[in-house]
């Protein structure tokens, strides 16, 4: 006897109830899989928008950075220049040095024989001005190195080794005179080699205090400011000869007899 077999009409084609439970497990599955995705894009979105907030607040705050930074390179590039305008009128401390004490009335020029012990302190209160303190103990009468009159004395003094290795000579004045003509500058003030200035003075009689004026040269222009120098021989000692054999004794103090 023949079957019959039921069919079901579908968009004009005729299945089977077996395909028809196929294409709704299908239809099933399908919209499991869409409904999936959807929340994995929903997913997606989220992150985005999060990423994008994140994207923002990374933006402003390098724009806060950005700004920071120019601020920060503002105030160096002020400080560079208030520094280069201080170097101006406070230029780096020259290099301030007891002065070298040889008796230059000798054949064979004695050195360290002429005071037992002989340093300095200098300091820079005020602009342009520096107070040097000498510190010597016993030191002897001998002649400088002026040749013309070979004068004797208790010879002391500072040597100033310029900071600004270009320039060639100076000016410079005793106290209170006007600022001389360029001289250029001397040879050997540290004993080393080095090239600057020397200023000695007599502490024979009852030197206390002196003061220099200083002006670097380089070629005829003046460098840097006037520098005066303020000498204490506040720490300063001196040792006399004795003559006991002809009946005195030089001290200090005075003129003894023996």
């Amino acid at each position: 006897m023949n079957q019959y077999v039921k069919k079901t009409w579908i968009e004009g084609d005729f299945f089977t109830p077996e395909d028809a439970n196929a294409i709704s497990e299908s239809l099933e599955n399908t919209t499991a899989e869409i409904t999936s995705q959807a929340s994995a894009i929903e997913t997606i979105k989220q992150d985005v928008a999060s990423d994008k907030q994140s994207i923002s607040a990374l933006t402003t705050s390098v724009g806060q950075n950005t700004s920071s930074i120019s601020t920060i390179n503002d105030t160096l590039s002020k400080a560079t220049t208030d520094i280069s305008e201080l170097q101006k009128l406070h230029p780096v401390l020259d290099e301030i040095i007891p002065a070298v004490i040889a008796d230059h009335g000798s054949d064979n020029p004695k050195k360290d024989s002429l005071v037992k012990s002989f340093y300095l302190i200098a300091s820079q209160a005020v602009p342009n001005v520096v107070n040097v303190v000498l510190f010597a103990k016993d030191l002897e009468e001998h002649t400088n190195a002026d040749s013309s009159n070979g004068k004797k004395g208790h010879w002391i003094g500072f040597a100033v080794i310029p900071a600004d290795k270009t320039v060639d000579g100076m000016k410079y004045a005793f106290g209170n005179k006007e600022l001389g003509n360029k001289t250029a500058l001397e040879n050997n003030v540290d004993g080393k080699g080095a090239k600057g200035v020397a200023f000695y003075f007599d502490h024979t009689e009852d030197l206390y205090k002196a003061s220099v004026k200083l002006r670097w040269m380089k070629g005829d222009t003046e460098v840097g400011s006037e520098t005066i120098y303020i000498v204490d021989f506040g720490g300063v000692s001196n040792t006399y000869p004795s003559m006991t054999s002809k009946g005195i004794k030089i001290t200090e103090k005075g003129v003894k007899v023996a």
